[in-house]
């Protein structure tokens, strides 16, 4: 089962953002995503993956 956690800036500084961030991953033992969304969806696509480009 794969989840996914999306951390944004909307106000504060870059640094809270990292440390707060770095606080959940060690929390929960959260691995960062190399891959873009793009890539992870031509691999869940399986065969369909074929039928998608980048634009």
């Amino acid at each position: 089962m794969a989840s996914e956690i999306e951390l944004e800036l909307v106000s504060g500084s870059e640094e809270e953002l990292v440390t707060f961030g770095n606080a959940l991953a060690k929390k929960y033992a959260l691995k960062p995503e190399t891959r873009s969304k793009y890539a992870r969806a031509l691999e869940a696509g399986g065969d369909y993956g074929i039928y998608c480009r980048k634009i």
